[in-house]
């Protein structure tokens, strides 16, 4: 028999022999042949996502590739389908001729398996190009890889909002404070409390603000601002009175800042004295106080008043004042992003179809084409799967589908849902998490997130938990089916939580400790009739740590 040169059959690398008997061996065997499900298709990304089992598979194929190469030369293929001892035989001496006897026993077993017909000759081709198309499916963009949701446009401006928050740094808020977040329409009279991190404003007007924590802030108009206390910069687009329209002022408990098309840095202390740095342009500072006279600074100049003495000019109190903050994206994939979320890293853990019929206590995603085998848990009764083939659970009774997960520190996951409230008023379903196992009860214990059947009653909402403590982020009136998702951010020993609906972000929340999860769940207000499809948890190992 006649073969190819050993310079083209080297063995790719020393590696040990992969195991014909492995999942990884299965998998890579159903992909050549072109039987691989959706659901292995996630099982096989996930498997090479380690070095070593991309290694194992590199050999896989490439013995592959090499074997229809050679046997597309010496075998018959009319008569493969009647002689299965003799293609066994023959698989053994060429996989001998291509890698060493080594080879031979787990060739012939691979052979005498998975390939019959035709059909090998035309893998061998296919083979060579997997190699390359492995490399890039790691990279989160080839054949393998999970499709990116797609980017989404920023959610619609607040009626009769005059500012809007437009970027966020970590923003942390004091207790029983507004939560704000991005994106969020400021009516007059909106007040922003702010414990730690950075919150930037956008005015109709094209004035900017930059508050700074710990700092207690209201929005009385389009063109006036009072700062209680803490770190604000300020920036005047136009000419101000000059061009018809109000000059912008900043009301502190010692003194009215008032712009002449300027950009200044304001601190007020906790006895309420204020000190200023102008930038550019010009500033008027008045004390308050009958018969004070205001201080006019120009670029360069700092000054300071307070309630029991004039202003006077000097040194700037506070020298380093961000101005500016980087605008992100309101897209989720960018919010992942900066959280170090790595689509080529992350791993399906759950996704549940809930294709099917009869209760949903007891089935397991696996049992449906899903992925996973962990058992859901419900009320015993008014859970069902659909039965007409829209692949949903149906929900008619209170409570909640609880399945097993616990978070291991150091990583990010996300869960979704695609939920619809079809009754029940203000009544809702729900996505989180939950420490609590049992499934009478339908007020989650963890980070959490609603969509109600009647959202003009009462607003769809997100909760940092427990139960329906820590309203994060903005409230909102979108109806009928959406996809809910949560960020759990376990890294460091402060977890974090983002909220999103359709893609778009909410808010997020930082905790000031770990947090206790032993469950994810699904959740029914009483009286609600609900409809959840497309569940899925994924899982990754950030690509940069904090």
């Amino acid at each position: 028999m006649t073969t190819s040169s050993p310079a083209a059959l080297s063995n790719p690398d020393p590696d040990p022999e992969p195991d014909p008997g492995s999942a990884l061996s299965r998998l890579t065997a159903a992909f050549l042949e072109g039987s691989l499900s959706m659901v292995d298709r996630d099982r096989l990304v996930a498997l090479l996502r380690e070095p070593e089992a991309r290694a194992a598979y590199r050999k896989i194929v490439w013995l592959h590739a090499n074997l229809m190469r050679l046997w597309s030369r010496e075998i018959d293929f009319e008569s493969l389908s009647s002689q299965p001892e003799s293609t066994s035989r023959n698989a053994a001496a060429t996989a001998a001729a291509a890698g060493g006897a080594g080879w031979s026993e787990w060739s012939a077993q691979w052979f005498s398996r998975r390939l019959t017909g035709r059909v090998a000759a035309v893998a061998g081709g296919l083979a060579i190009a997997l190699v390359v198309a492995t490399i890039v499916s790691v990279a989160g963009v080839g054949l393998l890889a999970p499709s990116k949701p797609p980017t989404l446009v920023r959610p619609p401006r607040a009626a009769g909002a005059i500012a809007e928050v437009v970027a966020v740094e970590l923003p942390e808020w004091m207790p029983d404070a507004n939560r704000w977040s991005l994106w969020d329409g400021l009516l007059p009279g909106a007040v922003l409390d702010l414990e730690s991190g950075r919150i930037e404003l956008a005015f109709d007007g094209g004035t900017k603000l930059l508050l700074e924590g710990p700092a207690s802030f209201v929005v009385d108009g389009p063109t006036a601002v009072s700062l209680r206390r803490g770190k604000a910069t300020v920036t005047v687009r136009g000419g101000g009175a000059a061009d018809g329209r109000s000059r912008f002022t900043v009301q502190t408990p010692s003194a009215t800042l008032t712009d002449i098309g300027t950009s200044f840095g304001v601190v007020v202390d906790q006895a309420g004295e204020t000190s200023v740095t102008v930038f550019d342009g010009l500033v008027d500072l008045l004390p308050r106080g009958d018969g004070a006279l205001p201080l006019r600074l120009a670029a360069g100049e700092s000054g300071v008043a307070s309630k029991k003495e004039p202003a006077r000019k000097g040194e700037p109190r506070e020298k380093r004042f961000v101005r500016s903050l980087e605008r992100p994206s309101p897209d989720m994939q960018a919010v992942l992003a900066a959280y170090g979320w790595d689509e080529s890293r992350a791993t399906t853990i759950y996704r549940d179809s809930f294709s099917g019929s009869g209760p949903l206590d007891g089935s397991r995603p696996a049992d449906r084409g899903g992925f996973g085998d962990a058992a859901w848990v419900t009320p015993k009764e008014g859970w069902q799967l659909d039965a007409v083939g829209r692949a949903a659970v149906i929900a008619t009774a209170a409570g909640s589908a609880v399945l097993p997960f616990r978070p291991e520190p150091g990583r990010l996951y996300v869960v979704s849902a695609r939920i619809h409230a079809t009754e029940g008023g203000a009544g809702f379903g729900a996505i989180g998490f939950t420490d609590e196992p049992r499934p009478e009860f339908y007020i989650p214990n963890g980070p959490w997130a609603l969509q109600r059947n009647l959202p003009s009653i009462q607003p769809n909402e997100c909760f940092a938990g427990p139960a329906k403590s820590g309203r994060v982020g903005r409230s909102e009136e979108n109806v009928g089916s959406h996809t809910r998702t949560i960020l759990l951010d376990t890294k460091g020993s402060r977890w974090r939580v983002v909220f999103f609906i359709d893609g778009q972000l909410i808010g997020e929340h930082r905790y000031a400790k770990q947090l206790t999860i032993s469950h994810v769940c699904l959740s029914v207000f009483p009286f609600t009739r609900v409809e959840f499809s497309h569940f899925i948890i994924s899982s990754a190992s950030p690509w940069f740590r904090q």
